[in-house]
């Protein structure tokens, strides 16, 4: 047990960093082209989003950092939730703080009714024929409301003190999204 809570200190002499914390931000998802569809409007899909995130920082020699990464967040708007995992690879900078990369798998769980209500209102649609708009677009999703693909992201931890940390990050889940968050977390 004592491997696993390792300190600061311990975890550059060999025992493995685990970390966790919480994190907010915002997600751009897509752009919506209904010209295809006969409409002339676009709608944007995004949403703010909110969770945490937790991992294992492996040792290594000199300054490199190799760990693996998950995360879950929860949205308020286009995005029910979100979760994935990803491995990290990058340096550390001083005595607590580390820039790195990441490459991984994220799935975004869509809120399409929400989508669909944003898009009549970009439309201008009301009354019955926002009505048959939405269930439209409802259907023609079928259930599929589950996007994912592979994940690649830039951060920075920036250490307070000993063990609390800072975080700054942009992730695109394939090339199609643009992620940025910031948050708090504490390494065990």
């Amino acid at each position: 047990m004592a491997a696993l809570i390792a300190s600061p200190a311990l975890a550059q002499d060999g025992a493995p960093n685990v970390y966790a914390g919480v994190q907010a931000g915002y997600h751009h998802l897509d752009e919506i082209d209904f010209n295809e569809v006969g409409f002339a409007a676009t709608t944007d899909i995004d949403s703010p989003a909110y969770g945490g995130f937790a991992g294992v920082t492996l040792p290594t020699e000199g300054n490199m950092v190799l760990g693996i990464e998950g995360n879950f967040l929860l949205g308020s708007d286009a995005i029910d939730q979100e979760y994935g995992m990803s491995g990290i690879i990058g340096m550390r900078v001083g005595a607590n703080s580390r820039v790195y990369a990441r490459g991984g798998y994220q799935w975004v769980d869509l809120d399409v009714e929400k989508i669909a209500d944003e898009a009549a209102d970009d439309l201008g649609l009301s009354g019955g024929e926002r009505a048959l708009f939405v269930e439209a677009v409802e259907a023609g999703v079928d259930g599929e409301d589950v996007g994912d693909g592979f994940l690649l992201g830039l951060g920075a931890d920036f250490g307070i003190g000993d063990a609390a940390f800072v975080r700054a990050n942009i992730d695109t889940v394939e090339f199609d999204t643009v992620k940025v968050t910031g948050g708090v977390g504490l390494r065990f």
